[in-house]
């Protein structure tokens, strides 16, 4: 149903390279920056503020597919703010027309805090894309026998291992049993045998 209702906002994208690389950049986390999507995408600043004007704004009456969401900026980032685009109904729709079976998640933020913390997902994951690395964004890892898991912020796939990180972009004392609960999961999942196939030790990023 929802497939027929955006039938022709997916053919609009589909006819326009431009406007499907700079989608499928979203697929990632459901958010992205400009600059992002320059690094994901390949194509130039011009190329890329075009295509998310587009999918932001698209013509004849279509849906829009993705929605400016606010500006962020680390701590100590030079420049202006950056904005932050993320994906909506529509946008997650074609996405999953583009490359079937992809898990795409619209993001979901409580506050500025959470959407801080996807874009610092964002900026290292495509920090290691253009270092050819292979990375994922808050991967689900199954452990034990009883359905636990732990969902990392990202992970790193390297000669054969995963390798997790952790970032907090914020640690005051309203955070810390959120903090310290999810430490406790992944001292259980390096317990585990699952825990093997991953490098013993966590990297965790503080305000990065």
């Amino acid at each position: 149903m929802r497939q027929n209702r955006y039938s022709d906002i997916v053919e609009h994208i589909q006819s326009s390279d431009g406007l499907t690389a700079a989608l499928k950049a979203f697929a990632q986390r459901g958010i992205c920056t400009q600059h992002q999507v320059e690094v994901l995408s390949k194509l130039s600043p011009k190329q890329a503020r075009n295509a998310l004007e587009g999918l932001a704004q698209p013509p004849l009456g279509l849906p829009a597919v993705i929605q400016i969401n606010g500006e962020v900026a680390l701590a100590g980032q030079r420049g202006r703010p950056q904005k932050v685009y993320s994906l909506l109904e529509a946008g997650q729709v074609v996405l999953q027309q583009l490359a079937p079976g992809l898990p795409v998640h619209l993001p979901q933020f409580h506050d500025a805090a959470d959407l801080l913390h996807s874009y610092a997902e964002m900026e290292v994951f495509c920090t290691g894309q253009a270092l050819g690395k292979k990375l994922s964004i808050e991967s689900r890892i199954g452990f034990g026998d009883g359905g636990n898991f732990i969902i990392a912020d990202i992970v790193l796939y390297q000669n054969q291992q995963r390798v997790l990180f952790e970032i907090e972009q914020q640690a005051r004392r309203v955070h810390l049993a959120r903090i310290e609960e999810k430490l406790s999961r992944l001292v259980q999942f390096y317990q585990s045998s699952q825990g093997k196939s991953a490098q013993s030790q966590l990297r965790i990023l503080f305000n990065i």
